[in-house]
């Protein structure tokens, strides 16, 4: 006695029928499989050049609200807008794409008049090239390095010369890597059980529980930590060097916008961006170096402050 694993049907009507049904089958699958590689995002930070300085520097602030535009250049050279999209309060700018644009000869831009208070755009520094990160789950990733725009006057405590001049011309695309960060006085020193505790959830400030790790830290901790991961999961990373960086760099957050006065995390998204594009023993480095920072002995043996909250009412 045989086994027959697969007879095929004898009829031919019946078996014209199961080769259309695959058929269908697989154009389905290939039509998504399709659009699934299709499908591109592309992230980037903007800042508002507070001193006009035409550089990037610890005063700096997201430039929330103003408007990135992306654009490609056409058959004839000529730039046609893409996309637009509105940056948020982190000073992210993030956009998705469907179907199956070329995006190897596109710029991204702040828009002038764009933004909102002390921080409207009435210049803005160069197009900066999209870059391709890789591709996960079928999406395209693409970055661009950070976009400054300028307002119409300088911030009041800028200090130096040329403050409040404007400058016609920006750096080259970088990505800013400072010297570890040195935290100044009266920065919050609490440790990552300090923020585990729900009697001191009062103190959480900018960001929330439930704000992913992407959202806090931009597009590399996006693509290593996934689209999912919150900041309470991330203050309870243990076992793994990157799970171990994620928790001190979200405790090191927590403490910048606690201190007094408040610090924008500029220097700590930048490290934290140096420890997941290089390789392990640096991002073990930066993990306690924001241990340290967490802990009120401060990089260098500096003094940070100390961690003297009350519990929630």
């Amino acid at each position: 006695m045989s086994l027959h694993l697969f007879e095929p049907p004898k009829h031919p009507f019946i078996l014209m029928a199961h080769l259309f049904l695959l058929f269908f089958f697989l154009s389905i699958c290939s039509s998504r499989l399709h659009y699934a590689i299709a499908d591109a995002t592309i992230t980037g930070y903007v800042f508002c050049d507070r001193c006009k300085d035409g550089k990037l520097s610890f005063g700096d602030l997201p430039a929330w609200g103003a408007k990135v535009a992306v654009s490609c250049a056409g058959s004839a050279g000529q730039m046609v807008r893409l996309k637009e999209t509105t940056v948020n309060m982190l000073g992210v700018s993030e956009m998705s794409l469907s179907g199956t644009p070329d995006l190897s000869r596109c710029v991204a831009q702040v828009e002038t008049g764009s933004g909102g208070g002390a921080c409207e755009a009435v210049a803005v520094g160069p197009p900066r090239p999209l870059r391709l990160m890789g591709i996960e789950s079928g999406t395209e990733s693409y970055v661009f390095d950070y976009l400054l725009s300028q307002p119409e006057k300088p911030f009041f405590l800028c200090l130096g010369e040329g403050g409040g001049s404007p400058v016609p011309t920006f750096p080259a695309p970088s990505l800013p890597l400072p010297p570890p960060p040195t935290l100044v006085p009266r920065v919050s020193a609490c440790s990552y059980q300090f923020w585990t505790k729900s009697e001191h959830r009062c103190y959480w400030k900018n960001v929330g529980p439930n704000t992913t790790v992407g959202d806090a830290f931009g597009v590399f901790a996006l693509m290593k930590y996934g689209a999912r991961m919150t900041l309470w999961e991330a203050l309870h990373g243990r076992g793994d060097l990157y799970m171990t960086l994620v928790r001190e760099a979200t405790t090191a957050l927590l403490n910048y916008y606690n201190s007094s006065p408040p610090l924008y995390p500029l220097d700590l998204i930048l490290h934290m961006h140096k420890a997941l594009l290089g390789p392990p023993l640096q991002a073990l480095r930066i993990a306690l170096d924001f241990k340290k920072s967490s802990s009120g002995g401060g990089v260098g043996g500096g003094s940070t402050g100390a961690c003297s909250f009350s519990p929630c009412s």
